[in-house]
């Protein structure tokens, strides 16, 4: 009876090990305590309010030469953090937020180092919603962008002038020095689309 024991006790061993090293030719599955982290932190993210907001657009953004002439600062920076926003107000249903973002290049002006960027856009605690201008998805830290923003010398800060084309991702080096080029063609011949606003 005791040989039977150690017999099945050898052999549980041996098949234990042999199933193991196939196992170790696969990657082994997530824990459930991971899957389940990862599916609330889904479910924590703010959804974007059914209602977006409209903006009233001075000029043509969708012209690259309006675009850039229209801008105080033409350049590409990557966002670092996100710093804080302003709430949603009647006068301004989108509300703002403001990022931190290291300068890489200039395009039009001298922005150096890091500045600050506020975006148009901003999440709406009495609706538990993501308030967004023009469906224009909030920045993200790590992202890449070619920034069109006008000075706000009393908060002193940059301000994106145009939602969905004032703050254009990048998506790789070949595309950012295409990006870079078309804009600095456009700001060759850039005209000024609101020439009353000096």
């Amino acid at each position: 009876m005791m040989w039977r024991f150690r017999v099945l006790a050898v052999l549980t061993i041996v098949l234990g090990m042999a199933l193991g090293g196939c196992a170790a030719d696969r990657p082994s599955p997530e824990p459930r305590n991971v899957a389940a982290k990862t599916e609330a932190t889904r479910s924590e993210a703010p959804e974007q309010c059914e209602e977006g907001a409209i903006v009233e657009h001075a000029f043509s953004a969708s012209d690259d030469s309006d675009l850039v002439g229209f801008s105080d600062n033409v350049f590409v920076g990557r966002v670092e953090e996100r710093l804080g926003s302003t709430g949603v107000t009647p006068a301004r249903p989108w509300g703002s937020t403001r990022f931190s973002v290291e300068v890489l290049e200039n395009v039009k002006g001298k922005v150096g180092g890091t500045a600050t960027v506020s975006q148009q856009g901003s999440y709406d605690p009495e609706r538990g919603c993501l308030m967004l201008a023009e469906d224009d998805p909030l920045l993200e830290p790590g992202q890449e962008v070619v920034f069109f923003t006008r000075r706000d010398e009393g908060r002193g800060w940059h301000q994106v002038v145009s939602p969905g084309y004032g703050n254009v991702r990048i998506e790789g080096e070949g595309q950012r020095e295409e990006l870079v080029r078309r804009f600095e063609r456009a700001q060759r011949n850039q005209t000024d689309p609101t020439p009353g606003r000096h």
